[in-house]
């Protein structure tokens, strides 16, 4: 019985064993760019008439089959690029298969990695996301890199001046952007001291810009802090990837001149390096404030009123007659690239950058004079580490305010550092998780900010993505943050990613971010010019509106912005529901439905009511001399009060906003797209969370003083992009705004509806040099887009771009 039982298992192992084969042959192998060589991850792998045999190449482009030995016809196929199809022959050793695929589109650019961090297809990304590529970049002349991304399905894009933009999605914008997070190359473009994106500042050079990646909606689960309302994530070109030298030359109208070059080469086939360097000069458009809105006099120097600029020790610099409407940006940088391994890759960047113009902030305009900014980067990657370290800092030169004269000294200085590791659980889910460090030390030599401050920033997160079935995925991730002025901040997300065919996805995600305060937000102490104000029975009140005949007219005090030292981090709770796809090969289409709520939003600076013997903390009079009682009110040479009027920030909330994002682009050729995007905004009612009765309300209206929202309710681009390998290129792009009311510290009002036309049309003499002529609003339609700057007006430039 023993024997027969041995016999029969036995003869069932020699059963299996001849039936393995059939089963055991493994095909692999990696898919890639057949131009540039670069992985191609997610790209669709299938066995033809062998159901359920089919896979998607990894991050690193690779893939592996199980399947019967034979002759087996093999299917790659990656949005943007043609299908590759081919008979393989399998034996039962296995077999090695390299697929390289074509480019059939010079504009759809599919791989992303803003979204979760790793590299992934666009139509799979578990976002919103909008990716600007290297064509659309060639395609266009601009100052900075922030005019690449007006078109951006639900951004909200102001330009305040030949160089100066405001930047931020879905709504709650500010004149100090500081609510969409923007990195290069992974390092933070933040002014480390007053915590906002000066685009003008940001170190890319026009040839080296590779790719712009844009999230709109929450980010902090990934990202952290300053990633409310999104990411903008800015890559340069690796000199591994691109040698030779690149340059442009451009001028043209309001005495515009821009010339910038990118050389890169090789010390060895793993060793690379570049430097890119790039000048842009022009005049502004002109404006200058002498008149006042209903609760602030703005006026800035003039032949009549001529302006005495104050060094930051009081004494006196110069006296102005006029702003300087002169505009000079120069930057400088240089990377080296070293492969220490097939996927290991070590980079070293840095930068220098130097600005004179003028910026449009809650507290007037800035004129900014050399102002410069630097840094110093080293960063590893490979298919599963990341690590890096950067230091980042800047000096704010001779930098004054247009209506106070005050000096501003800003030599703030951070440190950051981040590691994080990727790995998978078997087939089905998929890991990232790491961390950061971050150190601001904001020093203004009592400028803006009293005394010396110390930020020790610490961030910690994960996320995982999990396969419930072949059509759908499970994403969750997890952040928390700490900072020493508040409670630390927890930054959950989840979400479903359905993917019924290929090329096509739909997601349903919930996710709460947050911002913290920045330093001015927290300590600032400032002078802001004359306030008109009322005296009632000893009460200092803001001014009612001079239009208001039956109101008592205006006495002018001395205004002061101040922060709040128990300001709050402002969090937003936000349930969407999106869809990403492309439709018959042609159609690349995106849906994003969001709800979001805020609580405890931070305000832009806003007016106080303040009793005259309740002063705050003030070590400094608006002269720049101490005061001699702070904390109570300073006395004139007669013994009399000097009555000061405040303005500072406060939390608002809950506020409610609901809005949806659309997006379609045609590829009506391999070198032609056109498109156009929709997005609506909507918030409900603000509510306070201090007592209305501290805080400024409308004399009119009767409501708080500012509008959160700060964006339009409708909104729509329409846009054209031709490029082929030689001759004839062009661009075409309309921009239209829906009027909407706007405050943000002293400026507020009405911004009417305007609409933007911008063009270009280029030609390729040879294979080398391209010339272009490229206008901005070139119907010349002079509007506003922004309370307190000037009227944007049309420029038309000529440009050479030469490639060698």
């Amino acid at each position: 019985m023993k024997r027969q039982a041995t016999n029969g298992m036995i003869g069932l192992a020699l059963v299996l064993l001849t039936a393995l084969p059939a089963l055991a042959a493994t095909l692999r192998g990696t898919v890639s760019d057949l131009d540039s060589g670069a992985p191609l991850p997610s790209a669709n792998i299938e066995v033809v008439g062998e159901e359920g045999l089919g896979t998607a190449s990894r991050t690193n482009g690779r893939y592996l089959i199980d399947l019967p030995p034979g002759r087996h016809t093999l299917r790659v196929s990656f949005l943007g690029y043609a299908t590759f199809e081919e008979m393989v022959e399998v034996p039962a050793a296995g077999a090695r298969r390299d697929v390289a695929l074509e480019l059939t589109s010079v504009f759809l650019d599919p791989v992303v990695v803003s979204a979760s961090r790793h590299a992934e297809k666009i139509t799979d990304a578990p976002a919103a996301i909008t990716v600007i590529g290297t064509a659309e970049i060639e395609a266009r002349e601009t100052s900075t890199a922030a005019e690449h991304i007006a078109a951006v399905k639900g951004i909200d894009y102001t330009k305040s001046g030949l160089d100066t933009y405001q930047i931020n999605a879905r709504g709650m914008n500010s004149t100090f952007p500081r609510r969409m997070l923007v990195m290069t190359d992974n390092r933070s473009n933040l002014l480390p001291g007053i915590g906002i994106v000066r685009w003008s500042m940001l170190s890319a050079a026009a040839p080296d810009l590779d790719r712009i990646e844009v999230v709109t909606g929450p980010a902090s689960a990934l990202y952290g802090n300053a990633a409310l309302s999104g990411t903008v994530l800015v890559q340069t070109k690796s000199p591994l990837d691109e040698q030779g030298l690149s340059a442009t030359l451009s001028g043209g109208e309001r005495s515009t001149m821009k010339v910038a070059a990118r050389y890169a080469g090789l010390a060895n086939d793993d060793l690379g390096y570049k430097i890119s360097v790039e000048r842009f000069q022009g005049d502004d458009w002109e404006r200058v404030d002498e008149t006042a809105n209903w609760f602030v006099s703005i006026k800035e120097p003039t032949a009549d009123s001529p302006l005495t600029v104050f060094n930051a020790d009081g004494t006196e610099r110069m006296t102005v007659t006029s702003p300087d409407f002169g505009i000079e940006n120069t930057h400088v940088d240089a990377r080296v690239d070293w492969d220490l391994t097939e996927t290991g890759r070590l980079s070293f960047f840095s930068g220098w950058s130097q600005t004179n113009s003028i910026t449009l902030t809650g507290l007037g305009r800035y004129q900014i004079k050399d102002w410069q900014t630097g840094y110093g980067q080293l960063a590893y990657r490979d298919e599963r580490f990341f690590v890096q370290g950067y230091v980042t800092g800047n000096d704010a030169g001779d930098t004054y305010n247009l209506i106070s004269g005050s000096a501003i000294i800003d030599r703030s200085i951070a440190y950051d550092l981040e590691a994080q590791h990727n790995f998978t659980l078997g087939d089905r889910a998929s890991v990232i998780w790491g961390g950061n460090y971050r150190q601001l030390n904001n020093d203004s030599e009592g400028t803006f900010i009293p005394e010396k401050k110390t930020f020790d920033l610490f961030g910690a997160y994960t996320q995982a993505e999990f396969e419930l079935a072949s059509t759908l995925d499970l994403i969750g991730a997890f952040r928390i943050d700490t900072h020493p002025e508040t409670d630390a901040q927890y930054s959950p997300k989840a979400g479903f990613v359905w993917k019924p065919l290929a090329n096509h996805t739909f997601r349903a995600t919930y996710n709460k971010a947050f911002q913290n305060p920045i330093f001015t937000e927290f300590f600032l102490e400032l002078p802001v010019g004359d306030v008109p104000a009322v005296d009632q029975n000893g009460i200092v009140i803001l001014a009612p509106d001079p239009a208001d005949s039956n109101k008592v007219g205006p006495l002018l005090v001395p205004g002061y912005a101040t922060g709040n030292p128990d300001i709050k981090p402002e969090e937003i709770t936000t349930f969407e529901f999106g869809y990403q796809g492309l439709i018959a090969e042609k159609w690349l289409a995106s849906l994003d439905v969001h709800q979001s709520r805020y609580d405890d939003f931070i305000s832009d600076l806003m007016p106080y009511y303040g009793p005259l013997t309740e002063l705050p903390q003030i070590d400094v009079d608006l002269d720049g001399e101490p005061n001699p009682l702070p904390g109570r009110p300073r006395l004139d040479d007669n013994g009399n009060v000097i009555a000061y009027d405040f303005i500072g920030y406060t939390n608002f909330g809950p506020v409610d906003v609901t809005g949806f994002d659309l997006g379609l682009t045609y590829l009506v050729t391999p070198e032609l797209q056109v498109g156009g995007t929709y997005s609506y905004l909507s918030a409900g009612d603000i509510e306070a969370v201090v007592d209305e009765e501290d805080f400024a309300v409308d004399p009119i209206s009767g409501v708080l003083v500012g509008s959160p929202l700060n964006a339009p309710e409708n909104k729509f681009t329409l846009n054209a992009l031709y490029r082929a390998d030689g001759g004839w290129s062009g661009s075409f792009g309309l921009r239209w705004v829906e009027e909407f009311e706007w405050g943000a510290g002293l400026y507020e009002g009405t911004i009417p509806s305007y609409t933007v036309v911008d063009g270009s049309v280029g030609y390729a003499i040879t294979g080398n040099v391209e010339l272009s002529i490229i206008g901005t609003n070139i119907l010349d339609d002079q509007h506003v887009e922004l309370i307190g700057a000037p009227e944007i007006g049309r420029q038309i430039l000529g440009r050479i771009s030469v490639k060698m």
